[in-house]
């Protein structure tokens, strides 16, 4: 171009070049044909931060990054030989602080005089800015797409990362949620290199500084270093060369924040990155709380609906008419209808039986009341059958929907404990009525003989008393005080049977005589009772050597009882005892009267505990009725049944089996007891009584008085052995109470048969139960004696040891 090209112009070209090369916006550079910078204007000096001098002595190479300078190497050869006379980019450009600009740059080749290529104008302009802002428009757009893309938070705050990448290094990054109640800050996403957390608590963590200051923070390490120093902040993890911590906030609410880190370079962000992160913050705020609530919301969805269909309970949900919207398993499988069947149908047609229409509408005026309710009802399954069921009802609204819950519980089983609680309330009231009835007839029974006993005592004591009052009033109080022990036997013999610690004493003896034995003590009381209308019969079904094998004296008891029952209860005619095989292995036992019979309504609690025929206080037959309760269980305990036919005013017919081994045993061990002596002769015979208390040896030494013995008396088991010691082998026998303080009766014997192996001991005990016998002789008694001491017993006994053992 000359100066003749420009009409009107008195201008030197040069100089407008000049003029437009230092004085243009963007930056302005030249390059030679390959690449070296020849010029450059101010605007471009400022842009990459060098010297004009500097930039002079460079290529164009030198300030493009390493991976494309290939590709600009390409360029200037095409530009140099004439094939790219003009192109325009965008591409990444160093600065002399080594950051890197967004540069959008235009190059244009410049002609000779003779049109070939004599230098390249570059122009450039800094778009960093400009990019950075597409990149967040880009990258805010991307998050909030995801919002409603991803499944759930942690794969949201797995997109931010990703699109924050776009931006900035985000290699080591993580979210934190915070809560205010616990202190404490929950990780849904934590991607780092060196750690690993879900949650922590709050307390001084770099995480709290960020949120206590409630504004973002960038740390390098040394500004770490100082916070911890000043007591701010406390490291937690793995310490970085540069952290940077933003916090997020929705409606003025710091819910968490985000956190970058890296471990090797502290200059990975600066204060553009710390900036750029607060303006976006908010956003990225906004989606995480969002999709949070939304997994909240699903959590609570899926919650519900695994509640809903696993419960074990019924459930319905319907419309306020009763239409259903949805029924779970539980409804399904409780009433038989499939869910497809039910849908859309209204309940009340389907469950609902016609006599309870009339409930259905009051349930529905509770129901528009918004009220709910409970009650106790009756639904038909599918089949029709009824149920009981209770109804919890709840009305709630969805979205503007009024709907109704409403759970069904089968109670059939709690209907059955109800009416087995009910029952069983009855059966003790009944029990409670019947024992203060037993114990009001106890009392009677006890105060009765012992009316008797009292009473006559006062009366022995009377002076000149004849002989022949003396004798009847001795009479009596023997025969009350028989009454009495009777009743404390079935009374103890209640108490271990129901305590399941009686004991069967099988033995092998001649049936017989334990018949011959109740038919003796009957015949004799029915003399003493002056029940002389009465003829006892004895009807053996065997012969005298007909043996079995069971207990014999729970049978004599059971037969005790039956025919003492028979003759308390017959005025006259007969009663008769006897027995018949019953099959294999069974005896059938009776014991028929004509005494006043039992009402067929009374046949089955008469065995009952604490039962009479009669409960009333007018009665007219004493007794405490334990003695058929006790019957039957030991008949039950010996293999056996009890049961009775009865009429009244005819007379009753009790019978029972046990079972047993029957054969011609040629083994007895079942004798009758020894009859008693009235009179024994013990001169010189020497006997200790141990025993603590005085009245029991008072009696036992006027017992054996006119028989010369000489009785010592040991108050315990030391001063026993005392005694033994002081009479060197010169005691005959000794009586040991069986319990007594200190050393006990049998620990005593023991002592006793060891050191003086000689010595007969005999036990006396009130325990007078099946089973104390071996109990005594396990101890080393040769014997023993039961209490009440009957004075021709206690001299049978007594003779025998001492005969034996001399």
């Amino acid at each position: 171009m000359n100066q003749e090209q420009i009409p009107g112009q008195n201008v030197d070209p040069f100089d407008l070049f000049e003029s437009l090369f230092e004085g243009a916006g963007t930056g302005m550079v030249l390059f030679d044909l390959q690449g070296n910078i020849t010029r450059v204007n101010h605007v471009f000096v400022s842009t990459l931060g060098y010297e004009a001098a500097e930039l002079q002595h460079m290529n164009y190479l030198d300030l493009t990054l390493p991976e494309i300078r290939e590709q600009a190497e390409e360029l200037f050869r095409k530009m140099a030989d004439g094939s790219i006379p003009h192109h325009q980019t965008r591409q990444k450009t160093i600065r002399k602080d080594g950051k890197t600009l967004e540069m959008e740059l235009t190059f244009s080749v410049a002609p000779d005089r003779k049109g070939k290529p004599a230098y390249i104008l570059g122009m450039a302009e800094n778009i960093t800015d400009m990019v950075r802002s597409e990149k967040i428009t880009q990258v805010l757009f991307n998050i909030s797409a995801a919002v409603n893309s991803s499944k759930d938070l942690k794969e949201l705050i797995a997109v931010i990362q990703e699109e924050l990448g776009r931006i900035i290094d985000t290699s080591n990054f993580f979210v934190a949620l915070y809560d205010r109640e616990s202190d404490s800050l929950s990780l849904p996403y934590f991607a780092d290199d060196q750690d690993h957390f879900e949650v922590f608590p709050a307390g001084k963590t770099a995480s709290a500084y960020v949120i206590n200051k409630g504004r973002p923070v960038l740390l390098k390490e040394e500004d770490m270093e100082r916070l911890e120093e000043e007591g701010l902040i406390e490291l937690v993890g793995t310490r970085s060369k540069i952290w940077m911590g933003v916090p997020l906030k929705v409606k003025n609410e710091i819910i968490g924040l985000i956190g970058l880190q890296h471990y090797r370079d502290e200059n990975a962000y600066n204060s553009d990155d710390l900036n750029m992160m607060e303006f976006i913050s908010g956003q990225i705020g906004l989606a995480i709380d969002r999709k949070r609530i939304e997994d909240e919301l699903k959590m609570e969805r899926v919650f519900f609906m695994q509640i809903f269909e696993n419960s074990p309970e019924a459930i319905v949900i319907g419309n306020r008419t009763g239409n259903i919207i949805n029924v779970n398993k539980g409804f399904t499988h409780l009433f038989g209808y499939s869910k497809e069947e039910v849908i859309g149908k209204n309940i009340n047609d389907l469950i609902t039986p016609a006599e309870l229409k009339n409930e259905t509408l009051e349930l529905r005026n509770i129901i528009d009341r918004n009220e709910m309710f409970f009650l106790n009802t009756v639904r038909n399954r599918k089949d029709g059958t009824p149920l009981n069921v209770s109804l919890l009802g709840s009305p709630f609204e969805v979205n503007g929907q009024e709907l109704t819950c409403v759970i069904y519980r089968d109670i059939s089983d709690q209907k059955k404990i109800e009416e087995k609680l009910m029952q069983a309330k009855e059966k003790a009231e009944e029990s409670d009525r019947l024992k203060t009835a037993f114990l009001a007839n106890m009392s009677h029974e006890i105060r009765t003989p012992m009316n008797a006993i009292i009473g006559f005592t006062e009366l022995l004591s009377v002076p000149d008393l004849p002989d022949e009052d003396k004798n009847d009033y001795i009479a009596v109080i023997r025969s009350s005080g028989n009454i009495l022990l009777k009743l404390i036997d079935d009374i103890i013999d209640l108490a271990k049977i129901e305590a399941d610690q009686i004991k069967i004493e099988i033995s092998t003896f001649r049936l017989n005589q334990i018949l011959k034995e109740v038919y003796a003590f009957y015949n004799e009381e029915i003399l003493n009772l002056d029940k002389k209308d009465i003829e006892l019969i004895f009807e053996p079904g065997e012969s005298d050597e007909f043996f079995i094998t069971s207990d014999p004296f729970r049978l004599k008891q059971i037969l005790n009882n039956l025919v003492g029952n028979a003759i308390k209860f017959t005025e006259k005619g007969y009663i008769r005892m006897g027995y018949r095989r019953s099959g294999p292995g069974k005896i059938k036992f009776f014991v028929e009267d004509t005494g006043i019979g039992i009402p067929e309504d009374k046949h089955k609690l008469i065995f009952n505990r604490f039962l009479q025929a009669d409960n009333t206080k007018t009665r007219k037959y004493g007794g405490t009725g334990l003695g058929l309760t006790i019957s039957k269980k030991l008949v039950n305990l010996l293999g056996g049944e009890i049961g009775l036919d009865s009429c009244p005013d005819k007379g009753s017919t009790f019978y029972f089996t046990i079972s047993t081994n029957l054969g011609n045993a040629t083994g007895i061990t079942y004798s009758a007891e020894p009859a008693g002596l009235d009179k024994i002769d013990l001169n010189n015979r020497r006997l200790l009584v141990v025993e603590d208390n005085p009245a029991n040896f008072q009696l036992i030494r006027e017992i054996l008085r006119n028989s010369g013995a000489d009785v010592l008396w040991a108050e315990d088991a030391a001063s026993a052995l005392e005694l033994l010691q002081e009479q060197d082998h010169q005691v005959d026998m000794v009586l040991m109470d069986v319990q007594m303080p200190g050393i006990n009766g049998y620990e005593a014997t023991r002592i006793i048969r060891d050191r003086y192996p000689d010595i007969p001991v005999v036990a006396q005990t009130a325990y007078a139960m099946a089973g104390e016998r071996e109990i005594a002789m396990e101890a080393g008694c040769v014997d023993y004696v039961s209490k009440p001491i009957k004075p021709s017993q206690l001299m049978a006994v007594i003779h025998k040891c001492i005969n034996g053992s001399r």
